[in-house]
Formats: structure tokens, sequence, C-alpha cells
């Protein structure tokens, strides 16, 4: 074999060789690069992920602080835990009963049964009285300064012989609630 093919093989084998030798680092290469993109995106879906947790949190701040404004608001329309008593709300019923000129038959305190902050004082009762005075009542309850709500009401119409003939009358039962706020020991 002369010398100068000798040196071609020498070198196209060095060519062949260090042609591989670049072609397995590229490929090593990419792969790193792939692997990186991979977990490049991997990062950008989790920021995107907590970039939209964030925005809830906004929002939901946002959400805590206009209930934390209506709860306020809602506590302020409740008497407070010294005048929404039994005692009390009896004392309501029989003064305005006193006002709408109704006659107060049979009254129940029920007991309230809740253990949360907020807790009902309840009474349940019987009234007589024409449509007018059972009217006005209403509207003496439906006026009260604090919240008080009429959970139920039943009529029954009765007719009541007079000196001047026969007149209209009703037996009312209702039950009127109201509730206090008892705030939770700190």
């Amino acid at each position: 074999m002369s010398k100068d093919l000798r040196n071609t093989i020498i070198a196209a084998a060095i060519f062949i060789l260090l042609s591989g030798l670049i072609a397995y680092h590229i490929n090593e290469t990419q792969t790193e690069i792939d692997a990186v993109t991979v977990a490049i995106q991997a990062l950008d879906d989790e920021i995107a992920n907590l970039k939209k947790e964030v925005a809830q949190e906004l929002d939901l701040r946002k959400q805590l602080a206009e209930l934390d404004a209506n709860f306020k608001d809602y506590v302020q329309i409740l008497p407070s835990a010294e005048l929404a008593t039994e005692e009390r709300l009896l004392r309501w019923v029989q003064g305005y009963c006193d006002q709408a000129q109704v006659k107060l038959k049979d009254i129940t305190v029920r007991p309230s049964s809740d253990r949360s902050e907020f807790q009902s004082v309840s009474v349940l009762f019987s009234i007589n009285a024409d449509f007018e005075s059972f009217i006005r009542f209403l509207n003496y309850l439906e006026r009260h300064q604090q919240f008080l709500k009429v959970n139920s009401f039943s009529i029954t119409p009765q007719l009541v012989r007079t000196n001047d003939g026969t007149s209209t009358s009703m037996t009312v039962s209702l039950e009127v609630t109201t509730f206090k706020y008892v705030a939770p020991p700190r």
C-alpha cells in the first residue's frame, strides 16, 4: 500500500471518527435541550397555575372584605344579646297587642336550641281580633325597630254575637322570632 493511500485512509478514518463524535455530541446536546424545554414548559404551566391562584386569592380577599362588611350590617340589625331575651320579646308582643287593641290569649316561649353565634328567641301566642286590629298588630310587628320574623301564623274566623248584631272576629296563632348575636369568646 502506498504512503498516499495509507494517509488518505487514516485521514478518512479520522474524519469519520470525528464526524461520529460530533454527531454523538450534537445528539446528546439536543436531548438535553429537549429535556430543558420540557422542564421550562412544566415551570411555565406551574407559574400560570400559581398566577391563577393569586388572582383567585385577590378575589377571595375582596369577597371576604364584603362578607365582613355585610356581617357587621347583619349584626347591627339584630338586637343585642341583652335586648333579645324571652322577657323582652314577651313585653314587645304584649305592648303591640295593647296598642293594636287585640286580646292576647295563650303565650308560650320556645327555648332556643341554637348553639351557634346566632341564637333565636321565639314566642308562640294567640290573639283575638277583628280584621283591622289584626292588620294594625302586624304593622306594629313589621315596624319594630329590631329584626323580628313572623315564622308562621294561622287564622280561624269566628262569628261573635254582640248586642247590636253579629260581627266577625278571628283567632290568630302566631310564632314570632328574633335573633341575637352572641360573639364567641376569644
